[in-house]
């Protein structure tokens, strides 16, 4: 039995000037891709520059937007942007009040979340019901908590991130689609089914012991 996390109802698409208006007092003018992740190894930040410094050489333009408090692995991944040729179109902010995150997600134009490890992913699941195109690592708990609404990647192969990156960018009916089934799938997760299914869980536990 598949149990879901709850959070997703505090998210929710939003007016585009108006998701941009709050963006904006954290210093994001442009259009950006977006992350959430502390900075530690398993996040594959790093990672993720490279892939996304190799899709700016095929073409992209948008910006990297990397919210995330430092994790002990910021010096790594903040030498990693340095060494990017897009480096000025790197930016970092450490903190994002918890009221302008669902506007952080919905002025994003692609998140992407390419972790080694994670026991779920619920950013994965926040960006999709914010009607953001998702792209996710396939490693671990993550392709459960993505279904079928991102595009699942390799989380060691910074072509393959970088690849899906400037498909997802360049292909604007391949974005709407991942964005109406991200918002179909991030319904799912609420915490009133997961009360439910915890309750259902208990009950059949209790008969099993009868």
């Amino acid at each position: 039995l598949l149990h879901y996390n709850g959070g997703a109802e505090e998210f929710h698409p939003m007016e585009v000037e108006e998701a941009r208006a709050v963006v904006k007092r954290y210093g994001i003018t442009s259009p950006y891709i977006l992350t959430v992740s502390r900075l530690v190894p398993h996040k594959n930040v790093e990672g993720l520059i490279r892939a996304y410094s190799y899709a700016r050489q095929k073409g992209v333009t948008q910006s990297l937007v990397i919210v995330g408090g430092k994790g002990g692995w910021q010096d790594v991944v903040h030498a990693a942007a340095k060494e990017s040729p897009y480096h000025k179109d790197i930016i970092f902010i450490e903190y994002v009040a918890e009221g302008d995150l669902n506007a952080m997600y919905a002025a994003a134009d692609l998140f992407v979340f390419p972790s080694f490890n994670e026991g779920w992913g619920m950013p994965v699941i926040e960006s999709m019901a914010s009607g953001v195109p998702v792209i996710a690592s396939s490693a671990t708990a993550i392709p459960e908590a993505a279904g079928s609404a991102a595009v699942l990647v390799d989380p060691k192969n910074v072509e393959d991130i970088g690849n899906a990156i400037l498909s997802v960018l360049s292909d604007k009916k391949m974005r709407d689609k991942m964005i109406a089934k991200g918002l179909v799938h991030a319904r799912k997760f609420t915490w009133s089914r997961m009360g439910e299914e915890i309750a259902t869980l208990y009950k059949n536990v209790t008969l099993e012991k009868q």
